[in-house]
């Protein structure tokens, strides 16, 4: 089955949003702690990884821009839960 390359964002409930950044937020965590190992500068340094074949950098960056992403959704939840 191919999908098509305009697909309309459903609309998503706040709990969905915030089991999605709960998920996401897991899987970055994962991935970072992946790198920190494989990583020379330590564990409490920056991950400076440079490799353009690891699938886990990819991972780990492929997180955190979807969360990046999130965020406007998630900050307009907080300015409505007054």
């Amino acid at each position: 089955m191919r999908r098509s390359a305009h697909r309309s964002a459903p609309a998503r409930s706040p709990q969905g949003l915030l089991r999605e950044a709960d998920q996401l937020e897991v899987r970055h965590a994962a991935a970072h702690a992946l790198c920190a190992r494989c990583h020379s500068g330590g564990a409490l340094g920056p991950v400076l990884c440079e490799n353009a074949e690891c699938a886990v950098l990819f991972a780990r960056l492929g997180t955190q821009t979807r969360l990046a992403a999130l965020l406007p959704s998630l900050q307009r939840m907080v300015v409505y839960s007054w």
